[in-house]
């Protein structure tokens, strides 16, 4: 007889069941068998890399922003203070 605290209840939705969803449990096989299909396999990981190299030049790109925002907002305090001085 197997316990049913053996079984991993939250595998169907990544261990994360508050925002992850899979209601009829038919999606992770889906998923996971795009990388298995010949000829799909390709384009899946083409297109897999390109969206982890988007979002790394996204986010390079957001810290960047801020950085230089920063720097602009202290170039104008100091501009202002030593105006008033």
């Amino acid at each position: 007889m197997t316990v049913r605290l053996d079984y991993n209840s939250f595998v169907h939705c990544n261990n994360n069941p508050v925002n992850k969803v899979d209601s009829d449990g038919r999606f992770a096989a889906v998923a996971g068998s795009v990388y298995f299909v010949p000829g799909v396999v390709e384009v899946a990981i083409i297109v897999t890399v390109g969206a982890i190299g988007v979002y790394g030049v996204y986010k390079a790109v957001s810290w960047a922003y801020k950085k230089l925002r920063m720097l602009e907002l202290m170039v104008i305090s100091i501009k202002f203070i030593n105006r008033k001085g």
